[in-house]
């Protein structure tokens, strides 16, 4: 945290570090005007505030000082007096400048429902916007808590400029479902990220009425990064038809370059070919091996073929496993192994076979919320860890020296030890491959699927003088996966704030019910029971 004039620091990535939380802390984002290893300046990011941070390093004891420091912020009524006065309240989703108000909020469909004098509030303020929502709320809504859901999707777009937060109504005005997709997640997938999409329905531990749909990639290092989500009340085909919509209207990319995995469960399989046409679509192999529980013990799943590269070693593989059962073996075959073995499956998947995304988000939001959630409280707490994951990534790839992301190095450095069994084809003897520099290709398949070259594919660079990383997949490149969070998260500073005067979305079963008082038998009073009575006999 920020103390103050004079406070002293380790080092520039110290400084960084305590700005970070002080910022999270206080509820505004800034930006540095300079930042070395000798010196750094911060201003807040909101226009005429005055806000302003200037360290440097001491020449004395090599620590880095806080020098100036100008706690004084632009105040939030300032800032929306400003904002109504000279700028639009709302920007649109994909920076093309127009007003898109309360009605851009809405799903296509919903406007009509919505009571017709606020269907376009760009002129109010977030604040005054709440109020007269929940004025109306309960009784042309069906629930107070939509004022404010309309509000906290304004100030999710009016913070991350470029984000995208849809809310849609069923028919009786009621929370329907809830998409959110941020500008970073989606600058980061697009300029960074593989074009694979892990499809996730997550049960969420501490809400027994909400559920999450979660689109995530992977990064250079083969961590999970959330791309869009949704809050929805059933994973059902609707609510992921509806949810992949959503998702392709915030894509630049073309669907055709996309792979998407999936349980293939609730009509995911129907749902992705219809909205993404040209996509590719398989199956998750964690949730396949649920399934092959039934015929085959866990410790045989890498034993079914997932991995291998060619056909004939997915049939050697089945045909081990007929040794140990024949109804299993039928079982693998009969199972679509287009859609999740190496061997068969068209789309590009870089050898991820699974997702831990559930598992994710139920941490991030179980550690947070020790009961049930309101849909605010999930999307923000989701925004949250987001936000520091972001940062905490940034600043290790920041250190990062080599050309591939460490993990990838390590791979890569594994596979350059079998070189040295590796023999010419003149030799005699063993499998004989064929090396394809130009289309990176090789007849054992492996580089293809991975991504990065394979033992055969480095014995003919080295021989041909090329440099190893010329021919590895620019997704595991250093300079790739640090542009994936190159962008920040904002912090929502007025979030919670306003939360208890608009009132939050909770479903109406789970508001608590009286509890009848209990009474002491020997004194007759209300609150304990005879063998807690402390009493005089």
């Amino acid at each position: 945290m920020i103390t103050g004039v004079g406070q002293v620091f380790d080092d520039v990535k110290d400084f960084r570090d305590a700005l970070h939380k002080y910022a999270i802390s206080k509820g505004f984002t800034y930006k540095f005007v300079k930042s070395d290893g000798i010196r750094a300046t911060a201003e807040c990011t909101a226009a005429n505030c005055t806000w302003r941070i200037h360290a440097s390093k001491s020449s004395a004891k090599q620590k880095f000082v806080v020098r100036k420091l100008n706690d004084t912020h632009l105040r939030w009524g300032d800032r929306q007096a400003r904002t109504a006065a000279g700028q639009p309240a709302v920007g649109d989703r994909r920076h093309q400048g127009e007003d898109a108000g309360f009605s851009g909020l809405l799903a296509e469909g919903d406007r009509e429902r919505f009571p017709e004098r606020l269907r376009d509030q760009h002129e109010l303020l977030p604040g005054m916007a709440g109020e007269v929502l929940c004025e109306e709320g309960a009784e042309q809504l069906g629930q107070g808590g939509i004022g404010h859901l309309l509000w906290f999707c304004q100030r999710i777009m009016e913070t991350n400029r470029g984000s995208m937060a849809t809310l849609e109504m069923a028919e009786d005005s009621t929370f329907q479902h809830l998409f959110v997709c941020f500008h970073a997640s989606l600058h980061g997938f697009e300029h960074g990220c593989r074009p694979l999409l892990f499809l996730d329905g997550v049960s969420l531990k501490v809400s027994r009425q909400w559920k999450l749909l979660v689109a995530t990639a992977f990064d250079g290092e083969n961590d999970i990064f959330p791309v869009a989500f949704a809050v929805v009340e059933d994973e059902s085909v609707d609510n992921w038809r509806w949810f992949l919509g959503q998702l392709k209207s915030v894509f630049a990319m073309s669907s055709a370059a996309l792979t998407f995995v999936s349980n293939g469960q609730f009509g995911l399989d129907k749902a992705v070919s219809e909205v993404f046409e040209d996509s590719t679509h398989g199956r998750c192999l964690s949730h396949l091996i649920e399934d092959f529980k039934a015929e085959l013990e866990e410790s045989m799943a890498e034993e079914s073929g997932a991995y291998a590269y060619r056909e004939a070693e997915f049939r050697s593989a089945v045909e081990n496993i007929r040794k140990i059962s024949g109804d299993a073996a039928d079982w693998v075959l009969d199972s679509k192994p287009e859609l999740w073995s190496n061997a068969f499956f068209k789309g590009l998947r870089y050898d991820t076979m699974s997702s831990n995304a559930a598992e994710a988000f139920n941490t991030w939001i179980t550690k947070a919320a020790r009961k049930e959630p309101t849909v605010v409280q999930i999307v923000d707490l989701v925004r949250c860890k987001l936000m520091d994951t972001i940062y905490t990534r940034r600043e290790s790839a920041n250190s990062w020296t080599e050309i591939l992301t460490p993990s990838m190095n390590q791979k890569l450095q594994q596979e350059s030890v079998a070189v040295f069994e590796v023999n010419n084809a003149g030799g005699g003897g063993g499998e004989t491959h064929t090396v394809n520099l130009v289309s990176w290709e090789c007849s054992c398949r492996k580089w293809q699927v991975t991504g990065l070259p394979c033992v055969h594919a480095l014995v003919v660079i080295e021989r041909t003088g090329g440099c190893v990383y010329d021919y590895c997949s620019k997704f595991f490149k250093t300079e790739c996966h640090r542009l994936i969070y190159s962008l920040s998260i904002n912090p929502i500073p007025d979030v919670y704030r306003n939360s208890a005067a608009l009132g939050l979305v909770k479903p109406a079963e789970l508001q608590k019910i009286n509890k009848r008082l209990i009474r002491c038998s020997r004194c007759q009073e209300f609150g304990h029971n005879r063998v807690t009575c402390k009493a005089p006999v």
